[in-house]
């Protein structure tokens, strides 16, 4: 998938609950929009609305900071392999679902390229605590 052949939108959520409301975003954007092309990480709900999954879900949701922790290299190692993707397929737009840990490390990674970032569900006050 290239930026080439249409409007590429490259979307990441990392849990259950950022596949539903990504899937019903991917729907939405489709009928108003159906030569778009949706990549990046996501689940099974995403995939059946048409985005093609690069990270799943299922690889990505951890919680607590001892599972976190467990898995660092891993996420490194994603995280790493996002940026690279985003630069490679050059996305019209970064969509970032909730999953707040890894994508505002992303978003501050992607902003110097000039890739325009939505964030859909931004993390909660109540939340982080600030």
């Amino acid at each position: 998938m290239t930026s080439s052949q249409n409007t590429v939108f490259f979307l990441v959520a990392g849990e259950e609950s950022g596949d539903i409301h990504g899937a019903r975003l991917i729907s939405a954007l489709k009928e108003k929009c159906p030569d778009v092309s949706f990549v990046g990480h996501g689940g099974n709900k995403m995939k059946s609305a048409g985005m093609e999954i690069l990270e799943h879900v299922d690889d990505l949701a951890m919680m607590g900071f001892t599972e976190v922790l467990k898995h660092l290299p891993y996420m490194i190692n994603v995280m790493g392999n996002t940026l690279g993707k985003i630069q490679e397929i050059k996305p019209h737009r970064l969509i970032l679902i909730d999953y707040p840990g890894f994508n505002l490390r992303l978003a501050k990674n992607i902003h110097p390229l000039g890739l325009p970032i939505t964030y859909f569900i931004m993390p909660q006050v109540w939340a982080w605590k600030e």
